[in-house]
């Protein structure tokens, strides 16, 4: 009912059983449904929350990682106020944040107003048959799983989205990871890529949040028959590659 009335957003507070970074995703295509697209999604997702009942630092992995699982599927995160959010009692600011996730939180947030024609005007995901040409990474569609790279596909207009999205060293697949585990995701540089695709790719392009604050890069590729090959320049958490046809 909530979705189909006149509010401006659909807002999701996120706890137990849901605890996976599949969950997250799979409530805001959810609420995508009740909506009939008409609205997007605000997560209110406290990170870390076992470790703020302690003085401390939020863990810059499970935040980055969290962020990154929300923003691909279109959703955004109430996590920040006079502080980072750890509890749903607000006035609780016992973690901090460290130098390097305050600086990547301002490139998350600069990249999720940046692409958000592509991130949350719309589209509809579908399932992508891509595939790593070398052993730098494995590569598997949605949902996530610890030890491989997981690939998320929006068809937006007439481009191809493919969100990639860094499990490979994943420690957890809890998102909120209570007690601060999750590691940062080892840098994956120049992967081989192949897309299977049968309609003629006229441009492929690249951005990370990750890498040089979110700018685009335009991709080589080679299209023989029904693949395209190109090379990956990096991913460490999230990256976005647009297949343009």
């Amino acid at each position: 009912g909530i979705a189909q009335s006149a509010a401006d957003f659909l807002y999701t507070e996120v706890w137990p059983p849901y605890d996976t970074y599949t969950d997250l995703a799979a409530i805001i295509k959810a609420n995508n449904v009740y909506s009939n697209n008409t609205r997007n999604t605000v997560l209110a997702a406290y990170m870390n929350y076992n470790l703020a009942d302690n003085k401390g630092f939020f863990n810059t992995a499970s935040v980055l990682m969290a962020n990154a699982v929300i923003f691909a599927f279109g959703g955004s995160h109430l996590e920040l106020g006079e502080h980072m959010l750890g509890k749903e009692y607000f006035p609780n600011n016992n973690l901090e944040m460290k130098d390097d996730l305050k600086k990547s939180l301002i490139t998350y947030y600069d990249f999720l107003v940046s692409y958000q024609n592509l991130l949350r005007d719309g589209g509809s995901f579908n399932t992508v048959a891509l595939a790593s040409t070398d052993t730098k990474m494995a590569v598997t569609s949605w949902p996530a799983t610890s030890g491989a790279i997981a690939a998320v596909g929006k068809k937006v207009g007439s481009s191809q989205v493919i969100h990639l999205i860094n499990f490979k060293d994943s420690k957890s697949q809890n998102w909120r990871d209570n007690s601060g585990v999750q590691t940062v995701p080892g840098m994956i540089k120049d992967a081989g890529l192949k897309l299977s695709s049968s309609t003629a790719v006229k441009n492929i392009w690249y951005a990370s949040p990750d890498m040089i604050g979110g700018a685009s890069r335009t991709l080589n590729y080679i299209q023989k028959g029904d693949h395209v090959t190109f090379t990956l320049p990096a991913l460490q958490y999230w990256s976005m590659i647009i297949v343009e046809y």
